[in-house]
């Protein structure tokens, strides 16, 4: 979209969806991932710093 392009409230109602939409797409597919590696990342998060 151009930067001098005016846009209806819906036009913005619209794109903030569509920006939710993937947003909450990438969360969830990012969360499914964690799930499978949760062992592996509890074991890394448990050991010493030093």
């Amino acid at each position: 979209m151009a930067q001098d392009e005016k846009m209806t409230l819906v036009g913005h109602l619209d794109e903030l969806r569509s920006r939710m939409i993937y947003s909450l797409i990438v969360v969830f597919a990012i969360a499914l991932l964690a799930y499978f590696f949760r062992i592996q990342i509890l074991e890394v998060l448990a050991r010493p710093l030093g």
